[in-house]
């Protein structure tokens, strides 16, 4: 089951920054194309950890390697 914000509700989503950096960033749901975007593509969480736990299984799954070396290896992720 994937987490689906409310009406106002701010919710985290690995996006980019205006950097081109990849982190985990915080939106208000208003039903706008990127909240539906977000939501379509399960890009929803309720807290940080919650979206770092995802992405880090995701990447575990896909490289078949440790998702937290993939990361830290693949740039910068500093912002959490």
């Amino acid at each position: 089951m994937y987490f689906r914000p409310k009406w106002e509700e701010v919710y985290w989503y690995l996006g980019q920054n205006e950097e081109d950096k990849w982190t985990f960033m915080t939106k208000a749901c208003v039903n706008d194309w990127m909240d539906m975007y977000h939501i379509s593509m399960h890009n929803c969480y309720r807290t940080k950890d919650e979206a770092i736990d995802d992405v880090y299984e995701m990447l575990s799954k896909i490289t078949q390697d440790d998702g937290y070396m993939v990361w830290q290896r693949d740039g910068d992720h500093t912002a959490f």
